[in-house]
């Protein structure tokens, strides 16, 4: 499509061709030229540069207000990229979840179609709430984008799952682990599937054969917390020890504190805050903040 300005610029060529057909005309017609003519004709010459000035003005500007190319395809997808940040900097102000509990049909149905459109998997939490909407619309718009992020998922899984079983490398395994990481944590899946994904994540690092035992050891805190979820206390707790005693890390220290407390395994818990407090580690805000609430703990049960 054609800019504003080529418009523009076509529109006043056709205008002097037409103007100079008209005095040749003229002139041949009259053989003469009066002073009133010659003043016509030259105000008939200047009048269209008035046109050119436009093209000075912002509204020319594809940097500002898109003049006679706002209905172009690019100046469409830059308003519909301006909708989307307006769109995130509205939900700073209001929640979504403020949204879908105003009687608004067309407010809700609005929000839920945005987030059916590009960000479903940010936003499980109020896509479930939707889901139970009075609105037809409402809920199927909320149900569709689910089930498509779900999709997406398992999509991800077993596509990162073939990867590994053609090529056992300990990057494709860390992959395969981060697709069963997400789809457990994505917020879409009932207490038995998580529980089901659980499983599969302990099986799979029970099989892997890894190629560097560091990169296994990466994933020992997310195994620690699913074999506590699943209740697997024996396995959790002798898992722990042996993380801290091969890594000495802060996410070994850390993990084994979790599985002692959720086991209530008290000496055990009180021998790793222990070798924490002399161990020469630099914590992380994460980390220190895991520790001062076990810390707190401790107070409290001494007293």
């Amino acid at each position: 499509m054609r800019t504003a300005e080529q418009i523009l610029i076509s529109a006043l060529l056709v205008y002097y061709i037409l103007l100079l057909v008209i005095v040749i005309l003229s002139f041949i017609r009259k053989r003469s030229v009066t002073k009133g003519a010659a003043y016509e004709w030259l105000i008939l010459f200047l009048l269209p540069f008035s046109g050119l000035l436009f093209l000075k003005f912002p509204i020319f500007d594809a940097h500002k207000t898109a003049g006679l190319d706002s209905f172009s395809g690019e100046a469409k997808a830059k308003r519909q990229k301006l909708y989307i940040a307006d769109i995130a900097k509205d939900r700073e102000i209001i929640s979504i979840q403020d949204v879908l509990a105003i009687n608004s049909v067309y407010e809700k149905r609005s929000v839920v179609m945005d987030l059916f459109s590009y960000d479903s998997a940010q936003y499980v939490k109020e896509l479930q709430i939707a889901l139970g909407d009075p609105d037809t619309e409402v809920s199927h718009y909320a149900s569709a984008a689910i089930v498509g992020m779900k999709n997406r998922l398992e999509g991800k899984l077993s596509a990162t799952k073939n990867d590994f079983l053609n090529n056992p490398s300990d990057e494709n395994a860390a992959r395969y682990l981060v697709s069963i990481k997400a789809y457990i944590e994505s917020g879409a899946l009932n207490e038995n599937r998580i529980r089901k994904y659980e499983e599969l994540f302990c099986a799979f690092m029970d099989e892997w054969e890894e190629e560097d035992p560091l990169h296994k050891q990466e994933w020992f805190p997310t195994l620690l917390a699913y074999l506590t979820h699943l209740g697997y206390k024996e396995k959790t707790l002798a898992l722990a020890e042996q993380f801290v005693r091969e890594t000495s890390s802060q996410d070994a220290y850390v993990a084994a504190l979790k599985a002692s407390y959720a086991f209530r395994r008290t000496e055990d818990f009180r021998r790793y805050l222990a070798e924490l407090r002399k161990a020469d580690l630099v914590l992380t805000d994460y980390h220190y903040d895991i520790l001062q609430f076990f810390l707190q703990n401790e107070v409290r049960h001494e007293k």
